[in-house]
């Protein structure tokens, strides 16, 4: 069994270390990313009374955007660096009801019961079977009436259907949105990106989440080719 290397693979934390300092830099290069993060916003429907956990909060960008609508967020993530840029940024805002924890989509670290969970352009770093137990692990970590959303790199097409149309977005992520490292040869970069980036369908990602017990309410492509947003609710 593969396990995936957002739980476990050291060179993907050291690399969110490394990346701590300069996400904005990186997400400035994804076409769509302001919008992305908005429409997760927009559906997560933020209360005055929820608890709401973001899982791969890295700098605890949605964590902070939530916090003023919210009694409470809670930012998870497996790089401790970025965990501290996240509390040095909450410090700097003066966000009081943020609380960022070491943990990953398989292990959060939450033992409470929470009213919402969102990530954002993390749960692609997942094998497929690991993308499903974490599916269950959200499931479980939900209060009755609960959502999940979910943005993220998503096909919005069959990848086996179309290899055309797959080998054009795969080529525009690579030259667009991934960053090779310093001193990174063309060579490891790609291989990197295979044994990291498991981009899935939309229509697999929503699969899953029923699977798990959830209603599915909202599959929306946000930004073509390849950024999408899904929403779904606990029963």
């Amino acid at each position: 069994m593969m396990a995936g290397v957002w739980e476990a693979d050291p060179r993907m934390v050291e690399r969110f270390n490394r990346l701590s300092k300069r996400y904005d830099d990186h997400t400035r290069r994804i076409p769509g990313y302001r919008r992305l993060v908005e429409e997760i916003v927009r559906l997560t429907e933020p209360r005055s009374s929820d608890i709401v956990v973001d899982i791969g909060t890295g700098p605890g960008v949605l964590c902070l955007l939530l916090a003023p609508f919210v009694k409470k967020a809670i930012g998870v993530d497996v790089s401790e660096r970025m965990l501290e840029e996240a509390r040095r940024r909450a410090l700097k805002d003066n966000v009081e009801n943020v609380e960022f924890r070491l943990g990953s989509f398989l292990n959060p670290g939450v033992d409470e019961k929470v009213d919402k969970i969102v990530t954002n352009l993390a749960l692609h770093h997942l094998v497929d079977e690991d993308k499903r137990k974490a599916m269950n692990v959200m499931f479980n970590m939900l209060k009755d009436g609960g959502r999940v959303v979910i943005g993220d790199f998503m096909f919005f097409f069959n990848p086996e259907r179309e290899p055309g149309k797959l080998k054009q977005v795969l080529d525009y992520v690579t030259s667009k949105l991934m960053v090779r490292e310093p001193g990174e040869s063309v060579e490891d970069f790609l291989s990197r990106l295979a044994e990291t980036e498991h981009p899935s369908t939309a229509s697999s990602i929503k699969l899953f989440l029923e699977s798990a017990g959830f209603n599915v309410v909202a599959v929306k492509e946000v930004t073509p080719p390849a950024l999408g947003v899904i929403c779904a609710k606990k029963p």
